[in-house]
């Protein structure tokens, strides 16, 4: 993730997914336009792993999809949310360092997500894990 940058240079989102099946690793993705994201999902079945997100609006955002998997990533400095899920279920979040940010993850209208086994949750400046409107059947466990 050190030797291959991909720099949105603050010009919108940095990476657009809309496509099913797609995965993204081994990356460190940064600098998104000012309300957009480093990594924006609007497809099922995704796989985001090993790679570090940094200096978005949101690191990750999740949109109108479910069964992706965010896995193994350093997700820090980003202005709003670390992960955001909007109206996506089934998603799940594990294993990342999720530093400085406003909301480590933030969940709108999305059940059925598993959030567990990440690291430095706390660290972000209002809430680790914040659901927002109609969060039901999410697991929330093991985050430090």
């Amino acid at each position: 993730m050190d030797v291959t940058i991909i720099n949105g240079k603050y010009n919108g989102d940095v990476i657009t997914i809309n496509a099913q099946y797609v995965n993204i690793s081994h990356f460190t993705i940064k600098n998104s336009g000012n309300n957009s994201s480093v990594i924006k999902i609007n497809s099922g079945h995704t796989t985001t792993t090993d790679s570090k997100i940094t200096n978005g609006k949101q690191g990750v955002l999740v949109v109108n999809c479910d069964y992706n998997i965010i896995y193994d990533n350093i997700i820090t400095g980003n202005n709003r949310d670390g992960i955001k899920l909007n109206h996506s279920d089934h998603n799940s979040i594990t294993y990342n360092s999720i530093t400085s940010n406003l909301n480590g993850v933030f969940l709108y209208n999305s059940s059925y997500n598993s959030i567990e086994n990440n690291s430095a949750i706390k660290t972000n400046t209002e809430n680790g894990v914040f659901l927002n409107d109609h969060c039901n059947q999410n697991t929330i466990s093991h985050n430090e």
